[in-house]
């Protein structure tokens, strides 16, 4: 059998970049403020916010239940914003340039 080369093109854009540069960022900071003793989950600790955990106390909720949900609540809001603001903003530059075509005369 021929020993055939295989030829590999990586492509690599400037947005993958940036984005490995943000989680290799956010992977630092995580466990340089946990080597400082603080970690990043202490930035978001529901267990001592007043308002929502309490709030939710109140309506026999319990606290460890409403931090979880608090969490997702946060996870929820930075994934969307993260994943389906980028294309929603070029929907709406896509449909401001031509919503002449779409509006009638």
């Amino acid at each position: 059998m021929e020993d055939q080369k295989k030829i590999i093109n990586i492509n690599i854009t400037w947005q993958g970049i940036i984005k490995i540069i943000a989680v290799l960022a956010a992977v630092y900071f995580y466990f340089y403020q946990r080597r400082a003793g603080h970690s990043f989950c202490r930035l978001f600790n529901f267990q001592r916010d007043r308002t929502a955990v309490i709030w939710l106390a109140k309506r026999k909720i319990p606290r460890l239940l409403s931090a979880a949900v608090l969490y997702l609540l946060v996870i929820s809001v930075v994934a969307c914003s993260i994943f389906f603001v980028p294309p929603l903003a070029r929907e709406v530059v896509d449909f401001s340039k031509n919503s002449p075509e779409y509006v009638p005369r």
